[in-house]
């Protein structure tokens, strides 16, 4: 697990895939381009999943 203070790089993000872990410098770059890749255009990964069932269920409805 990294603590804070390990962090030596003003950007970062948590690792995909690697609890605990941070990408920062190049591998905060790639992992960056490699989302914006391969996320669906239209999509929104950061939206909960009961919000689309909800939304499911309302468009069910017409």
């Amino acid at each position: 697990m990294t603590n804070l203070n390990e962090i030596t790089y003003v950007d970062w993000q948590c690792k995909l895939n690697d609890i605990g872990s941070i990408a920062e410098g190049v591998n905060d770059i790639n992992q960056c381009i490699a989302i914006i890749l391969e996320t669906q255009k239209g999509s929104n990964p950061y939206q909960l999943l009961s919000e689309i069932k909800n939304k499911e269920k309302e468009h069910s409805k017409y």
